[in-house]
């Protein structure tokens, strides 16, 4: 299948294997964590690969948008996992790292129609107003820390 040759493809695969790492650090109790961080990592994975046959680019950029959507919220629970400090932090930050990196794969991934999916999925708008929030987030005591704008 030609979904596996793709770089974004082996990425999502990476997450995988990285989020499975950080589940086996969950204590009892964080089940409902982990069920989840599963769903999404998976379902990111999943999107993608039905989007890249769609022979339409709507379709395409539909099912992408989808995918990002899993990569965001994949990032969301890393950042619960690190609010509850059940998992190591330099793996929370190779998970949210790879998210990001698929956000941006995935954005730019050309469809069939030869358009652009924005990095929602949606709007031209939305990217710019996320390109903003990017440039105001710098690593200092981890990527979560929101400082002033340069």
């Amino acid at each position: 299948m030609r979904h596996e040759n793709t770089i974004v493809y082996k990425k999502c695969l990476v997450l995988m294997e990285v989020t499975r790492e950080i589940i086996e650090q969950f204590p009892r109790g964080f089940s409902f964590l982990a069920d989840q961080l599963r769903r999404s990592c998976t379902s990111l994975a999943r999107n993608f690969a039905e989007g890249y046959y769609q022979d339409s680019g709507r379709q395409q950029r539909r099912y992408f948008g989808y995918a990002i959507q899993s990569a965001r919220e994949t990032s969301a629970s890393f950042d619960s996992a690190r609010a509850f400090r059940i998992a190591s932090e330099a793996k929370l930050l190779q998970g949210k790292g790879l998210c990001l990196e698929i956000v941006k794969m995935l954005s730019r991934f050309p469809t069939s129609s030869r358009q652009q999916v924005s990095e929602t999925g949606f709007t031209e708008n939305r990217v710019q107003e996320d390109r903003v929030q990017e440039d105001r987030l710098q690593v200092v005591g981890g990527p979560w820390e929101e400082t002033e704008p340069k």
